[in-house]
């Protein structure tokens, strides 16, 4: 076990690092001020002060990035014909999402949640309003943006690092460099596997993973291009309950390394909790946006804190907006 003075010592040194990149010195003087107050080391609370310290430092500097916005819907309505009649599926949507948010979107079945991920994708477009991605209107498919689905659609005749490296051959300027030079790119992947807890498996088949294995395939798929926005279209409804929280995790993890924009639709309120810094609850058909619910559980987030009191309580308020979206609760006055 360490001694007292050199785990001191450490703090010291990592605090002098923090404080000249940052300003949360105070919270700094306040640990080692316990520390020298008690004599004694204490190493829950010193985990708990560095653990919030972490979450001030990253909250700082997502606030520096967030003033930038990546995605932002104005006034979005969307209107299309389906076996002859007229689905109105969206309508005034107003949304901004900024660089480096983690934002999740949960409603009822057939609200419109995909819809606005293709609307950002490209795929479709808006019948009034607009979509844009950093300013710019959304006219058609765009390169800025990395997808994944419920199903991983993982392409059975290729191995599990050459899925991964597939949209390399497809998006543009990186083919013509990943044609030239192929070598930083596969290393590229085999870091992103290894960070999914899949290294030793790129040489697999599809058919020799399990659904678990196969989602995170699809997940360093999304994001081998380093797009700006990441969308996740229920990434793991069709996983057991085990599986699915081990992927927060993972998921968690990625962002944090990764960082990017990510926008995820799920059904899953504890999903949406844990993984979001944001939660959005949408209306039935047509889809408006009836809510919006700050996260503010300090990360990186445990499977633990999905038990705490905090996470409870937000996950009945935001049960609450669902149920009278669904009519299931008459809203007082």
């Amino acid at each position: 076990m360490k001694s007292s003075m050199e785990i001191s010592y450490r703090l010291r040194k990592t605090a002098c690092l923090v404080i000249s990149v940052n300003n949360s010195a105070g919270l700094v003087y306040y640990l080692f001020w316990r520390i020298e107050e008690n004599g004694i080391i204490s190493y829950p609370l010193i985990l708990h002060i560095m653990k919030q310290l972490w979450n001030r430092i990253v909250n700082e500097l997502m606030e520096q990035n967030h003033n930038e916005k990546i995605v932002e819907f104005k006034n979005v309505s969307l209107e299309y014909d389906y076996q002859g009649d007229r689905i109105h599926a969206l309508d005034g949507i107003d949304l901004t999402v900024r660089r480096g948010e983690f934002v999740a979107v949960a409603g009822p079945s057939g609200c419109g949640k995909t819809t606005l991920l293709k609307l950002i994708a490209g795929l479709i477009l808006p019948t009034n309003g607009s979509v844009e991605i950093l300013g710019e209107p959304v006219h058609g498919p765009t390169k800025l943006v990395g997808m994944a689905f419920q199903n991983p659609t993982l392409l059975p005749w290729r191995k599990t690092l050459d899925n991964v490296l597939l949209p390399l051959e497809i998006v543009q300027p990186i083919k013509s460099q990943y044609y030239k030079n192929r070598k930083p790119y596969v290393e590229k992947a085999r870091r992103l596997l290894e960070t999914v807890h899949l290294n030793g498996f790129d040489d697999k088949q599809p058919w020799q993973l399990s659904g678990g294995m196969q989602q995170r395939v699809s997940l360093c798929r999304a994001l081998i291009h380093e797009p700006d926005i990441l969308l996740l279209d229920e990434p793991f409804g069709a996983l057991d309950a085990f599986t699915r929280e081990e992927l927060w995790l993972v998921l968690q993890d990625l962002w944090m390394q990764q960082e990017c924009t990510v926008i995820l639709v799920t059904h899953d309120l504890r999903e949406a909790i844990f993984l979001a810094n944001t939660v959005y609850i949408m209306s039935n058909r047509p889809g408006k946006l009836v809510s919006q619910s700050k996260v503010a559980i300090p990360r990186p987030r445990t499977l633990e804190d999905c038990f705490t009191q905090e996470f409870t309580d937000l996950f009945h308020e935001i049960r609450h907006q669902i149920g009278i979206v669904r009519g299931e609760i008459i809203e007082e006055n």
